[in-house]
């Protein structure tokens, strides 16, 4: 008998998925951060975009079981609220591979850090200066604070809210802002509990946060970075730009709120 035939056939990621050679925004196991790739199902040639964590063959896999799972869920549970399916990303398919744990998104979005950062410079997002460009992103901003009223509606805490978290279709014309990024997503009322509040502090993952006055906060981070202010001079008479960034005349309103 051939030994090969009583062996499992591996079910990795790339069988199940043809996989682009760049990543919309990198993986860093160590900070328990997926990585997140456009791809094509190889069964039916249909676009994704896939949202998946390496398995390491070590004790950090529970983890990372942990987070896709809550994903799931968290995502499904959101979504349900009264229009947040509008402005929350939806999850397509997600599944279990011999090498990965993944969620599906579809195949037109991306993280807003690779999407502000390869749009054409006609694109809005490099034309704030422009008060219709302007309008847009309050717009944009505006169904980021309903995904997040959503989340908040839920008795949950995002936890993690960044440029990795809100995803964008590169609309021209249209908001097209979605949050997504629900793996640190807590119940308020067991956040002592949660076993993802031991993973968060246990691990250096970056900012993870438990309030909801943090998550507008972080929130409004991703603004000042959108339009290139410097967050520290945000309570000075006159603030500042980061260097390199264009200076636009922004309105006493828009400062306020940002």
């Amino acid at each position: 008998m051939d030994p090969a035939r009583g062996k499992r056939q591996l079910d990795t990621l790339e069988q199940r998925f043809q996989l682009d050679e760049s990543f919309l925004s990198s993986p860093n196991t160590a900070a328990l951060k997926s990585g997140v790739i456009r791809a094509a199902d190889r069964r039916t040639g249909d676009p994704v975009v896939l949202k998946y964590w390496v398995k390491t063959g070590t004790a950090v896999d529970a983890d990372f079981r942990e987070l896709w799972r809550h994903e799931m869920r968290q995502s499904e549970r959101v979504r349900a609220f009264p229009r947040a399916d509008e402005v929350v990303v939806e999850v397509t398919a997600s599944g279990e591979s011999d090498d990965a744990f993944y969620i599906a998104m579809p195949g037109d979005v991306a993280p807003l850090e690779h999407a502000a950062r390869f749009v054409r410079p006609d694109h809005w997002l490099r034309n704030l200066q422009g008060a219709r460009q302007r309008a847009l992103l309050w717009k944009n901003v505006r169904r980021l604070g309903e995904a997040l009223g959503a989340v908040h509606g839920q008795g949950l805490v995002h936890g993690r809210i960044d440029s990795r978290a809100v995803y964008s279709a590169g609309a021209a014309t249209k908001p097209d802002f979605r949050l997504g990024g629900f793996e640190f997503c807590l119940r308020v009322a067991e956040i002592n509990k949660a076993p993802l509040r031991i993973i968060a502090k246990s691990r250096p993952v970056g900012s993870v946060i438990f309030s909801f006055l943090d998550d507008w906060r972080a929130l409004g981070q991703v603004v000042t970075d959108l339009v290139g202010l410097d967050a520290s001079t945000l309570e000075q008479e006159e603030i500042q730009f980061v260097e390199g960034r264009t200076r636009l005349d922004l309105r006493s309103s828009e400062i306020d709120l940002i």
